[in-house]
């Protein structure tokens, strides 16, 4: 597609991702953060990988879905943080300074990966699968989040 079109249909992926951020912080309740975020993050990674390989409406389709799962991540992410035992209201402010400071490593890292393999290999393909499999691993980093379910 065109520059035009994917610019549109990437603002047209904000919707999908609106209702993400009010339904799926409600549905990652305490006690199952661990696990939604795992769920989340394994289709965000399949979605992102996705992006490689589809074309037509079944792009479209990943794209709007997976924009609906992959941005409320870092909203439960620091509702994780904010009930961390030793964090609480006192420390909130200065956690999700240290988080969103090192969360912007990956948000320059990212793209600076993405160039440099688009440089390599002459395709953003590769680079989007890099990217899948990153967001593959982090799914692993889920299994530390200790919430009891009550």
């Amino acid at each position: 597609m065109t520059a035009e079109q994917a610019g549109r249909w990437m603002a047209a992926a904000m919707f999908p991702a609106i209702v993400g951020h009010l339904v799926l912080p409600y549905v990652a309740r305490y006690g199952y953060r661990g696990p939604v975020l795992f769920v989340l993050l394994g289709l965000s990674a399949v979605t992102t990988g996705s992006l490689a390989f589809l074309t037509g409406p079944a792009l479209v389709a990943a794209l709007l879905f997976g924009t609906m799962v992959r941005l409320p991540t870092l909203q439960i992410i620091t509702l994780v943080l904010m009930e961390t035992k030793g964090v609480g209201a006192a420390r909130i402010g200065l956690a999700a300074g240290l988080f969103f400071t090192v969360a912007e490593v990956g948000g320059f890292s990212g793209p600076l990966m993405l160039g440099i393999i688009r440089d390599a290999t002459g395709s953003l393909e590769a680079g989007v699968i890099a990217l899948a499999i990153a967001v593959g691993v982090l799914m692993t980093s889920t299994l530390l989040i200790k919430e009891p379910k009550s």
